[in-house]
């Protein structure tokens, strides 16, 4: 019952009954009262209706929880051989062994031969779900009681799934006044420099507040206040702590040292400073990289600009981090920069399990009134913007694909950072680059931006001038000399490794 609890309130499961833990059904000799039963008891005690199943094996050692072979690691155990009967109790010690199991718990076979276990799928419910008076939680494979300040949590969390966001509980007690005047005014800077006739220009503090949501009125009691997204946005870091204790964000590289990390920032303060300090502690473990791209100016014209391809993918997971992270979870949120991937976790309420598909997602608003304060600011874009952009960019910083991956209560992002430098075959050419020339700086250069940027990726190491020619697939060295060589370095693109000798036989290029 306290497991159905826990099930209950948190995502729903499924459990068995007549199945060890390692998936091996050892059937039920009472299966027939269990299944008239257990319905009465779960509306009874727990005022929920699961849908109970019967379900069978026909074969001793069937494994319902690895049905395409179990792992030698756990089919070895000696609990696992007995429950398979293949267990040899060839010592007083085994006997003995066997004799417990065989009274604990014994192996079933119904008087057709089949093993009758339960199959118990349990749905999620908008409510918290007691068990004699006690909500219940899962932590991994264990049970625990929910009390105190994380049974409030966790009723304020059920809010939030309901469309009342766990960010939008009231305080009444506090006001703008309580909030850092110097946040807010940060806040508006960044707005009216991303856009000078920017509405938080004219607007006092406390209108800047309820045109992001940020000052609403609790249904319960009719009064008015800041929210929780307020505080976490403007407040103080003692005021933060006082009304979202878990608030914390983890940041770690671990490239030398591996087993505890080679630098690291606990972050434990307000929202847009946690912003600043995760772009600063990124710029200095990730090497820089610059890459051509393609946009339109304000009249509409299209020009090459040369953009941090780093910065842009970090401004996307960092926002991703703050702003849809769900802040009734203790869980800590941690961005982990490794040799060859960052690794981006955050407490999640999902919406479907497993990668998320670029193609077909459909991104679902988490924490609204924070979300449309990092866009008035320029730290975000439209909804969903967020994974298209990873996606572009970590194509063009490291030549890999970032995975998206909801995992129960947890999402996860992992952007690889494998050197595309060490590519030896030729660019890859999108079909979409059609434009076989491009002006950089003012200099012709017969080549597409994809096919510049992935031989700028190419020349991360110092490439000699045969190097470079065949990996753009080009047969003629004067042709590559004179079109795409030379206008790549006056354009400020590839740099001489000997400049004071440019026609050294030794003489190679590198990026700028």
């Amino acid at each position: 019952m306290k497991w159905m609890s826990a099930f209950a309130w948190t995502n729903g499961g499924t459990l068995n009954i007549g199945v060890n833990d390692d998936g091996y059904v050892v059937g039920l000799k009472n299966w027939r009262k269990l299944l008239e039963d257990l319905t009465n008891k779960f509306r009874d005690k727990l005022h929920i209706t699961p849908n109970v199943a019967l379900r069978f094996a026909k074969t001793r050692g069937t494994n319902i929880r690895y049905p395409n072979g179990v792992p030698s690691d756990i089919s070895s155990k000696e609990i696992n051989l007995y429950a398979c009967g293949l267990f040899n109790a060839n010592t007083e010690k085994e006997q003995k062994k066997l004799a417990k199991w065989e009274e604990e718990i014994p192996v079933c076979q119904d008087e057709d031969g089949s093993y009758y276990y339960l199959e118990i799928e349990v749905k999620h419910y908008s409510h918290l779900v007691t068990y004699e008076g006690v909500q219940y939680t899962r932590s991994g494979s264990t049970l625990q009681k929910l009390e105190g300040q994380d049974l409030e949590m966790a009723v304020l969390a059920l809010q939030n799934e309901n469309k009342n966001f766990f960010v939008n509980k009231v305080y009444p007690v506090f006001s703008v006044s309580n909030l850092r005047k110097d946040l807010i005014d940060r806040a508006r800077k960044k707005a009216v420099d991303k856009n000078p006739d920017h509405q938080w220009k004219s607007m006092t503090d406390e209108e800047l507040l309820r045109s992001c949501g940020l000052i609403l009125t609790d249904e319960a009691t009719g009064k008015q206040g800041i929210t929780l997204a307020a505080i976490l946005l403007f407040g103080d870091d003692n005021l933060i702590m006082s009304v979202c204790y878990q608030h914390k964000t983890d940041a770690i590289v671990r490239i030398i040292d591996k087993d505890r990390y080679d630098d690291r920032d606990v972050i434990i303060t307000n929202l847009i400073d946690s912003y600043d300090r995760l772009l600063a502690f990124g710029r200095r473990h990730l090497n820089d990289r610059f890459v051509l791209l393609e946009e339109e100016d304000e009249s509409g014209e299209k020009i090459i600009q040369n953009v941090s391809a780093r910065d842009k993918i970090l401004r996307e997971i960092i926002g991703n981090i703050l702003m849809h992270r769900d802040f009734s979870s203790g869980y800590v949120a941690k961005i982990v920069i490794e040799k060859n991937k960052i690794e981006i976790t955050n407490a999640n309420r999902p919406h479907g399990f497993g990668n998320l598909d670029i193609n077909s997602f459909e991104p679902f608003q988490k924490n609204p009134s924070i979300s449309k304060a990092f866009r008035e600011m320029g730290l975000a874009d439209e909804l969903g913007s967020g994974m298209r952009n990873t996606y572009k960019f970590t194509r063009l910083y490291s030549g890999g694909e970032p995975t998206f991956t909801e995992n129960g209560d947890v999402f996860k992002i992992v952007i690889p950072l494998s050197p595309a430098a060490t590519v030896s075959a030729g660019p890859v050419r999108r079909p979409e680059q059609k434009k076989k020339t491009v002006s950089v700086n003012g200099v012709e250069i017969k080549l597409t931006l994809d096919q510049i940027n992935e031989l700028l990726l190419y020349c991360d190491e110092p490439r000699t001038r045969t190097e470079l020619r065949e990996h753009c697939n080009i047969n003629s060295p004067d042709y590559f000399r004179v079109n795409i060589l030379k206008p790549l370095i006056d354009a400020g693109l590839l740099v001489l490794t000997i400049p004071e000798k440019p026609s050294s036989p030794k003489q190679k290029y590198r990026r700028a």
